[in-house]
């Protein structure tokens, strides 16, 4: 079991994740964004955080970033539904650091073998 952080500022998406994640026995907290996730680092011990790419305020790759310079070892598995021909955001993030990036609509199986990855990038 372990403890994560879902960081999507849409509700249905949190509730999904939360939902396929507390089925294989990991424990969730949410944040609505980058900023809340950050308060929420600070102050508890996660294993793991999944984060949306783009969302208001600070987005999940600024929170990646941010990641990076205070818990270089924590790791974060990034997904997102939005394609852009001249920027591949995945790939950006993979290069940021991140642990696992996946495509929304996410998928039980692969979403759940992500996180296995992700988690195991941290032992």
């Amino acid at each position: 079991m372990a403890r994560i952080l879902v960081v999507d500022d849409e509700q249905v998406v949190c509730e999904l994740v939360e939902s396929i994640l507390q089925s294989a026995g990991h424990e969730t907290r949410r944040a609505a964004d980058g900023t809340t996730a950050v308060e929420l680092i600070n102050a508890e011990t996660f294993d793991l955080i999944v984060t949306d790419i783009f969302m208001p305020g600070e987005d999940g790759l600024g929170l990646l970033r941010h990641l990076r310079a205070i818990r270089p070892s924590l790791p974060v598995l990034v997904f997102t539904g939005k394609v852009d021909a001249m920027f591949d955001a995945l790939d950006f993030a993979e290069k940021l650091g991140a642990a696992a990036v996946l495509r929304k609509p996410l998928e039980r199986v692969s979403f759940l073998a992500g996180v296995d990855r992700a988690l195991a990038s941290a032992r």
